[in-house]
């Protein structure tokens, strides 16, 4: 709440929006020519929703926070770079290029932060003086829509508002009394599991594969590119167990893959199917696999 939320997104918001209200009688003002700072910033809120989707498609809530948090970390670099405070006095046309982009970067984190602060993404849109609701905007359509020059803010609040010590200290109690629970109830709560039919599961084509080859994905501590055989064909996949096992751990291991999956392209790797692992509360992993006597390619029923 306090380093992220408050001290990054919130200050950036904040900022852009006073700014506008002090010098631009709170509306969005024109843009004028571009440099190399405003287009650099254009991409980063142009490229910003294909990215987060793509991370929230594929579950990957964790990256997807961290991208949209890198967009706000861009926005208040762009600011502080801009220095608008100072091009006020000197070259008001380029402060007011500054601000308008700075506000559309505002309506950008408002529409990317709904699925992540749903409350607070519809908090930000209506101190934006926007129509209708956050929830209802097209995601495909952030970079394409944007704040008109002349649009009117709503009332400027502060977003986020920082914890002291007092709050904070209770929250973590909070937090240590349910762990106990846990704990005195064996550690793990029952999670209801999603039941899927027959058809469904059969859909899945789980094979015994082999690994051929094992090499480290560079700058990216988690993952290993192996190489594979499959029986008929040979496959490169991308897996996440590169903490856990070594390359030369993986070598002609037998493992359990899902060969039916669509690829994707991990760290520019295509990723030809999925390894299956299990993995316990105390985040220790082990990947499936079979005796010797099944071969490679075999099909798991």
């Amino acid at each position: 709440n306090n380093s992220e939320l408050a001290d990054i997104l919130g200050n950036f918001i904040n900022r852009t929006l006073t700014f506008a209200v002090n010098n631009f009688e709170g509306k969005v003002p024109q843009a004028g020519d571009l440099d190399e700072l405003d287009n650099w910033m254009l991409n980063i809120l142009k490229t910003a929703p294909a990215r987060i989707g793509k991370e929230l498609e594929n579950f990957q809530v964790r990256k997807a926070v961290t991208a949209f948090m890198d967009v706000a970390r861009a926005s208040n670099k762009y600011f502080n770079d801009q220095e608008p405070w100072r091009t006020l006095k000197e070259n008001k046309s380029k402060c007011a290029t500054t601000i308008h982009i700075c506000m559309q970067a505002c309506r950008t984190l408002a529409v990317l932060m709904e699925p992540i602060l749903p409350f607070s993404a519809e908090k930000l849109w209506r101190i934006l003086g926007n129509e209708g609701s956050v929830h209802d905007q097209a995601w495909d359509e952030i970079s394409s829509s944007g704040l008109t020059a002349g649009h009117k803010l709503g009332k400027v609040e502060i977003l986020f508002q920082k914890m002291d010590k007092k709050m904070i200290r209770p929250e973590i109690d909070r937090l240590r009394k349910i762990s106990e629970a846990l704990k005195s109830q064996g550690g793990k709560m029952q999670e209801e599991i999603s039941k899927i039919s027959f058809d469904e599961f059969s859909r899945l084509d789980l094979r015994v594969a082999r690994v051929l080859h094992a090499e480290k994905v560079e700058k990216a501590d988690k993952l290993l590119k192996l190489d594979i055989d499959l029986g008929d064909e040979k496959r490169t996949i991308v897996a996440g167990i590169a903490q856990h096992y070594s390359p030369e751990e993986m070598i002609d291991r037998k493992i359990i893959i899902v060969a039916n999956l669509e690829p994707a392209k991990i760290r520019g790797i295509e990723s030809n199917g999925m390894l299956l692992a299990a993995e316990d509360d105390d985040g220790h992993l082990s990947t499936l696999t079979v005796t010797d006597e099944i071969h490679v390619g075999a099909k798991v029923k």
